[in-house]
């Protein structure tokens, strides 16, 4: 029996934000034991995934996180030995701006300004201007 009626859904729907993780839920029909889902996540990684046991439905669920914002076509891809069968579906990631969680420094008289340093050991100067 062939592989058929592939759905691939995000749990749950909407977009989300760079760094965060989506779960994907991949659904088929298919009679044949051991099979494979080839996830094509859409920025660059795959991953493979062996799928034993014998139908005739499957239910996957596959996590993934966007470490960078854009618009991502995701595909699954699923084996049983010739027979193959895919889905997919498209995600926009949102960019998020850096926030600075902490910061620590000396008040630097001499300027009028303040050097801090910042968790990423970036240094930073911020002027006072009156």
């Amino acid at each position: 029996m062939a592989i058929t009626n592939v759905i691939v859904t995000r749990i749950p729907s909407g977009d989300i934000d760079e760094g965060d993780s989506i779960s994907l839920r991949v659904q088929w029909t298919g009679d044949a034991s051991d099979h494979e889902v080839r996830m094509t996540w859409g920025d660059g990684q795959h991953e493979v995934n062996a799928v034993p046991g014998a139908g005739p439905a499957y239910d996957e669920t596959y996590v993934h996180t966007y470490v960078s914002d854009g618009s991502f076509d995701i595909r699954a891809d699923i084996y049983a030995g010739v027979s193959s069968n895919n889905g997919g579906l498209l995600i926009d990631v949102n960019n998020k701006p850096p926030t600075i969680t902490s910061a620590s420094g000396t008040l630097n008289n001499n300027t009028g300004g303040s050097i801090y340093q910042l968790p990423s050991q970036t240094l930073a100067t911020m002027t006072h201007i009156q």
